[in-house]
C-alpha cells in the first residue's frame, strides 16, 4: 500500500501560460496538499544554500523544469528533481563525450544516440534532487546499468516521464513514489493570478 506521503504530483502546462512561475508553484502546492487532505502551511519560496529554489518548510518540496513550450513542476513531501527536454538536433556525440560518464557514452554510441535525451534528463533529475549542478561532477556518475537507464540511483528512485511527443523527461525522488499527473486547470491558474495580485 502506498503512503499518501509518497505521492508526487506533477503539474504541467504550456510555457506561454506561465506568467509568474513561483505563484503557479504555490497554487499547485495548495492543490497537492488539498488532495492529500493536509492543512496547507504558509508557503514561502527561498533559495537554499546551493541556490536551488525550494520552500522554507522541510515538509514540502518542489522542483521545476521547462523546455521549448512545456513547463512542469513536481511537488512532494520529499526532495525531488525533475527534468524535461524537447528532442532536437544537436551534436549528441560531442556532448556525451564531454559531459557523460564513459558507460553512458558507450551505451549511447551503441544505441546510435536514440536515447540521448532520456539519459540527459535522468542525469539532470539526479543532480537536481541532490541539489548539485550539471557542472559538478556530471561525468563522474552513470545512470546506465545492464544497457538501460537504472530505476534506482544511490537509494533514490528514477521514473521516466511522458508528457508530450518529442519530449524526454525523468523524475528523481528520495523515496519510491506514486506519480500523479495533472494538466494545470483554469482554477489553479486563477489561484496563481490571485496570489500575484495580493
Amino acid at each position: 500500500m502506498v503512503s499518501m506521503n509518497s505521492i508526487i504530483s506533477l503539474y504541467f502546462t504550456d510555457i506561454k501560460d506561465v506568467k509568474d512561475q513561483y505563484a503557479l508553484v504555490i497554487a499547485c502546492t495548495y492543490e497537492h496538499l488539498k488532495y492529500l487532505d493536509l492543512v496547507p502551511p504558509t508557503l514561502k519560496i527561498i533559495r537554499k544554500q546551493n541556490g536551488k529554489p525550494d520552500f522554507d518548510n522541510d515538509n514540502i518540496h518542489f522542483n521545476l523544469s521547462h523546455s521549448a513550450d512545456k513547463w512542469i513542476c513536481a511537488i512532494s513531501q520529499y526532495i525531488v528533481g525533475v527534468d524535461i527536454e524537447k528532442k532536437r538536433q544537436c551534436r549528441t556525440d560531442l556532448i556525451a563525450k564531454r559531459f557523460f560518464h564513459n558507460n553512458e557514452s558507450q551505451f549511447l554510441q551503441e544505441d546510435d544516440y536514440h536515447t540521448f535525451f532520456d539519459v540527459w534528463c535522468a542525469k539532470e533529475s539526479v543532480v537536481k534532487c541532490q541539489g548539485s549542478g550539471v557542472f559538478d561532477d556530471f561525468n563522474q556518475f552513470s545512470v546506465i546499468d545492464d544497457h538501460q537507464i537504472i530505476t534506482n540511483f544511490q537509494g533514490k528512485s528514477l521514473y521516466p516521464l511522458k508528457i508530450a511527443d518529442q519530449y524526454a523527461g525523468y523524475l528523481c525522488s528520495q523515496v519510491p513514489a506514486t506519480l500523479r499527473f495533472l494538466e494545470i486547470s483554469k482554477e489553479i491558474f486563477d489561484h496563481a493570478a490571485l496570489l500575484v495580485t495580493k
